[in-house]
């Protein structure tokens, strides 16, 4: 199922996955405006959704999380410690494919931090900030995530504001490492 924001999904019973993280009876999470949420069956399910204004789900047979996805995250879990950079086109999957290795290391026991550098659509923290979220469990969405730290950058385009960009990533690469994730 392929559920697009905003809408509320509430597992009734079975277990379902979204990026990565499982939901079980009881569990809900909020698929925000203009955002694609892949929900996963793990075992027979029953979800309920409660749809708000512009909201749509599709029941799809294919699965939703791509293998290359898979493939990455694997080879990732390999190595110890990994600082990972994201970079990819407008609208290519860089926060839904973040989100599902952050996921898939929490359940591996991994202490991950997520920084986010998009200052003009930030998923962490207020826009104009270089967000920092440190984790240590799964969550289905961006906004459950913790706001550890922040670094004001001032603007919501990076252009002009090249020395803060890398200085506020910086900061906030150390402070993760500080932290163990």
């Amino acid at each position: 199922m392929l559920v697009n924001g905003p809408l509320k999904l509430t597992v009734i019973s079975g277990l379902v996955e979204v990026f990565g993280a499982v939901l079980r009876p009881g569990d809900s999470f909020i698929a925000i405006a203009g955002r694609h949420y892949p929900i996963e069956p793990i075992s027979d399910s029953i979800v309920r959704v409660d749809q708000g204004e512009g909201s749509s789900y599709d029941f799809l047979n294919h699965p939703l999380i791509p293998l290359d996805w898979k493939s990455a995250v694997e080879a990732i879990l390999q190595h110890k410690n990994p600082i990972i950079m994201v970079l990819g086109d407008v609208d290519s999957g860089k926060s839904g494919f973040t989100l599902y290795l952050a996921n898939k290391s929490c359940i591996k026991g991994v202490k991950v931090a997520i920084i986010d550098s998009d200052i003009g659509q930030s998923d962490i923290g207020p826009p104009t900030t270089i967000g920092l979220s440190i984790i240590d469990k799964p969550s289905p969405s961006y906004h459950t995530l913790p706001l550890t730290d922040a670094y004001f950058v001032g603007d919501i385009t990076p252009v002009g504001h090249l020395l803060p960009m890398v200085v506020g990533t910086l900061k906030m690469v150390r402070q993760a490492i500080e932290s163990n994730a």
